[in-house]
């Protein structure tokens, strides 16, 4: 099953895209939540992810290793609102 973005439905793009599964620290995962617009209570939060669109550059924290790789931090909280739509059978990102 290829996994995507819950809001705009990205994919992940090597070097670009990337998804975050919802935190397990419980306050940081309702914030996730309700920037979603999902309720922790009724909805299953387990399998959705958020793509690294929906984070600012400050979200990020880079390892010191010879990759350079970027890591979501712990406490990072989605800011950014991208959703997609179809129209006319074409996919638009607003």
């Amino acid at each position: 099953m290829a996994l995507s973005c819950y809001l705009c439905k990205r994919k992940r793009q090597k070097g670009n895209i990337t998804l975050h599964q919802f935190p397990k620290n419980i306050c940081v995962r309702k914030a996730w939540a309700t920037f979603c617009k999902l309720n922790t209570e009724r909805d299953n939060l387990n399998n959705l992810r958020l793509c690294s669109s929906h984070f600012t550059n400050n979200d990020f924290k880079t390892s010191e290793a010879e990759g350079k790789k970027r890591y979501l931090k712990h406490d990072a909280m989605p800011s950014i609102y991208i959703f997609s739509k179809r129209r006319g059978g074409e996919e638009v990102l607003f």
